[in-house]
């Protein structure tokens, strides 16, 4: 979830930016965002008994969840840009590591799937 939350906010910033258009919706999601982390950070103080938390917590969850995000989304696109990744991942198709048939991908079919 969080780097769907990181994706979209610095989408949607994006638009609204160059087009003006969108900005209702990012408000939205940032400020839902802003209410259930205050409403968290609060949660969390009464639980504890630390009235610090009230002013911590939110500074926290907010970079736990856009680090996360950010983090997830590093990933992915590194991922999605090795090619280690990709010849591993055909190797475990082909190799029947992963439960499927051999023949799901077969050099004479040209890598096409059958």
């Amino acid at each position: 979830m969080p780097a769907i939350f990181v994706a979209s906010v610095a989408i949607l910033a994006s638009v609204s930016r160059q087009t003006g258009s969108l900005t209702w919706l990012l408000l939205a999601i940032t400020g839902s965002y802003l209410v259930l982390n205050v409403l968290a950070s609060a949660n969390a103080a009464h639980e504890t008994k630390r009235v610090s938390y009230y002013f911590l917590m939110p500074a926290a969850f907010l970079s736990l969840h856009v680090l996360y995000g950010v983090g997830s989304l590093m990933g992915l696109l590194k991922g999605a840009i090795s090619t280690r990744f990709w010849g591993n991942l055909r190797i475990a198709l082909t190799s029947g590591a992963l439960g499927l048939s051999s023949r799901v991908f077969d050099r004479s079919n040209r890598g096409r799937m059958r």
